[in-house]
């Protein structure tokens, strides 16, 4: 066999166990259970007994020798010169790039084997490394990080004289005949959530929860205490290269930030992960389908399984029990052109034909507790992912905030915003949208009561209506529901634009965009109603354009609409926000006027200066067509209380404005008790007349004409 193993209790056993090793071997591997300071000893002992031969070695966690997991002591693996070319390369360079340049460049020209690649477990930004060396790699790159059985984690590694906390080791295998594969068995549980801060693999802060109190806040406090450790078992995971990669917590920092064993790139969604245990059934399959037929086994199991999956991992490494499996538990595994975790990373050499390996029997016995919890984690995640998919596929949006460190922030954003908004949901998490960007400006400051409402805690929960602002300008309206509940806001977002253009069309003139004539009657019963509460006087104003009907017959009914149009603007223009102009029909409008006053000379007053300043503003001269029109209008006011119907305030309106005809036009008169006798008795004389003449008791009588 090319490839044997020695177990070696310590450092003295080593250099007995050494001293009997042939001194013409092709290379060494140290795999050192032990403490940084014992590597760099045991690193010694080889170079004087070894000076011509190829020496690597790096500290771990556990070691694998033939399917047996050690926890103590050294595996030396002793690599025999056997015709296959075997090279080593390093480099200790503390900018991974560089490194990975390095070494690719080192094996650009092998053309079949694979490389071996074995770095620090703590400070090498594994990513970096393997895409520059693949970049210039035609073989197969497997490997792992190396791990520590200690936390804070310290991990080291050497290449004969070289001895160092940071570094890359390649060594190149000329085998023709080898098979590798790597499983992937860690489940996604609950939700995506946005890294909102990172620098490299040390993470600030996950859905603007700093790192340690995300841990806290869905898993609980055992967890954070139990923090690095417990991030080995609950993983990140997160898509790189299109592949799903986990990463597992190798430090705690006093700031409240976590390392990770990789890279997690700032604005990257995660999900956190836990063991697949309903599925170990089938990744033992695969395992046993996949290794049979071959003298040696590297193994490079991610440290998680062994701390979570203990019971599954004795049924892994049975498989190779009696073949020479040599491996470790890793702070990384590297995969072709990926930084790995959580997976078994496996090469086999030298095969001799296929064996037969049989399945072992499911073991009957209880779950143990945590392995029902994985299960339980398992099947909410599953729910979850299908909830998720439908409020995705719907057409409103959820955004849920919650008060971390005092504010508001968001935390969860639907896909299904993106059709609604045109933003991205990570716009929403990171705060690159709130209210002040995506709120139409004329709906902020009843946005703004609101959440001041449900900060004093008034509210609990709310429905409103208001406009946004698409990312391409387009407005849209929205319709929210708002819930609070302890420390979470959630909120919902439909778009109700085309209910409201229904609702706008049945409301609104089309020819002026003015409300119409029944939008005006149901305002002003809330009016009244209103005015019964508080005790206030309003106003309806009736307006008529004076001779209008000769732009019409003269110019055109196109010229007199485009006349109207004009007429209404200079009308909305002249009154305040709260009042109400409606086009009554024909020339004709109507501005209601409420909350002028609690007395009705004040009211009286305020009404006649607004129609005043409508008289004004119509007077002036308007340009259509490239003809000049001097237009003007006669106004009649009515006031009222609460003791009036709509449709009386409207009448007595449209009496005051006869009124104002008569006087000659352009004139402003107030409805008044007298005036409505006057009127009444005007109309009583019309229509006795009318009867008098249908009764023919009117005859002509011609009186001479004396010149």
């Amino acid at each position: 066999m090319l490839i044997e193993s020695i177990w070696i209790k310590d450092l003295k056993d080593l250099e007995l166990k050494a001293r009997k090793i042939p001194k013409k071997v092709k290379l060494l591997i140290l795999l050192g259970i032990c403490q940084v300071e014992e590597l760099q000893k045991a690193s010694h002992i080889l170079g004087i007994l070894f000076p011509e031969t190829e020496k690597i070695g790096l500290t771990v966690s556990a070691a694998i020798r033939r399917g047996v997991v050690l926890k103590e002591g050294f595996v030396l693996v002793v690599v025999k010169d056997a015709g296959i070319s075997i090279n080593v390369f390093s480099s200790f360079c503390a900018d991974e790039v560089m490194a990975g340049k390095e070494i690719g460049n080192f094996f650009s020209d092998k053309k079949e084997g694979f490389l071996l690649l074995l770095t620090d477990g703590v400070k090498t930004l594994g990513e970096n490394l393997v895409k520059e060396i693949k970049s210039k790699l035609e073989i197969p790159l497997i490997g792992a990080k190396a791990s520590s059985y200690s936390f804070p984690a310290k991990t080291a590694l050497f290449h004969n004289e070289k001895f160092d906390e940071r570094g890359s080791i390649a060594v190149y295998f000329g085998y023709r005949d080898f098979k590798h594969f790597s499983i992937f068995d860690w489940k996604e549980i609950g939700r995506e959530f946005l890294v909102t801060k990172s620098e490299g693999n040390r993470v600030y802060s996950i859905n603007h929860f700093p790192a340690v109190e995300f841990y806290k806040h869905y898993l609980g406090d055992w967890v954070v205490d139990a923090l690095p450790d417990a991030g080995v078992e609950f993983p990140l995971i997160l898509s790189e290269n299109g592949k799903k990669v986990a990463r597992a917590c190798i430090e705690k920092h006093e700031d409240g930030s976590l390392s990770f064993a990789g890279r997690v790139p700032q604005a990257a969604y995660v999900k956190l992960g836990c063991g697949d245990l309903i599925n170990r059934k089938k990744t033992l399959e695969t395992i046993r389908e996949s290794v049979g037929g071959y003298n040696f086994y590297f193994l490079f199991p991610c440290m998680a399984r062994w701390k979570f999956l203990k019971e599954s991992i004795n049924e892994e490494l049975e498989v190779l029990k009696g073949k020479e499996s040599i491996g470790f538990f890793t702070f990384g595994e590297y995969y072709e052109d990926t930084l790995l975790n959580e997976t078994l990373t496996v090469v086999a050499l030298e095969k001799n034909g296929s064996i037969k390996l049989e399945n072992k029997k499911e073991d009957k016995k209880d779950k143990p507790l945590h392995v029902a919890l994985a299960d339980f984690l398992s099947r909410i995640s599953e729910e979850y992912s299908l909830l998720s998919e439908a409020i995705d596929n719907n057409d409103f949006g959820i955004l849920i905030f919650s008060n971390i460190l005092g504010k508001l922030r968001c935390i969860y954003a639907s896909k299904s915003l993106e059709n609604i908004t045109g933003y991205q949901i990570e716009d929403f998490i990171l705060g690159n949208v709130n209210h002040n960007v995506i709120v139409f400006s004329e709906d902020r400051e009843k946005i703004n009561k609101l959440k001041e409402a449900f900060k004093r805690e008034e509210k609990k929960e709310s429905v409103i209506e208001y406009r946004i602002v698409t990312i391409d300008g387009k407005v849209k309206w929205i319709r929210s529901f708002i819930k609070k509940e302890h420390n979470f806001l959630v909120l919902s977002m439909t778009d109700i634009s085309a209910e409201k253009r229904v609702e706008y069309l049945s409301l609104k003139d089309p020819l002026t965009g003015l409300y119409n004539r029944r939008f005006g009657v149901e305002q002003l019963f809330k009016i009244i109603e209103r005015n019964k509460r508080e005790g206030n006087y309003s106003a309806v104003l009736f307006l008529d354009v004076d001779k209008f009907k000769f732009i019409n017959d003269v110019y055109s009914h196109n010229t007199g609409d485009k006349v109207l149009r004009i007429i209404a603007r200079r009308i909305e223009n002249s009154v305040r926000k709260a009042d109400i102009v409606c086009r009554f029909g024909g020339d004709e409008f109507i501005v209601i006027l409420p909350n002028l006053g609690t007395t009705r000379e004040l009211a009286e007053k305020r009404a006649l200066m607004i129609a005043e300043r409508i008289l004004e503003q119509v007077s002036q001269p308007i340009l259509v067509d490239g003809k000049e029109f001097i237009i003007t209008t006669s106004i009649g006011a009515a006031l009222f209380s609460s003791e009036v119907k709509p449709s009386d305030a409207i009448k007595f309106a449209d009496l005051a404005m006869y009124e104002s005809k008569e006087k000659g036009r352009k004139k402003i008169s107030i409805f008044t008790e007298n005036l409505k006798e006057k009127i009444e008795k005007r109309g009583n004389v019309e229509r006795l007349l009318k009867r008098e003449v249908i009764n023919r008791n009117f005859r002509v009588v011609y009186q001479p004409k004396l010149y």
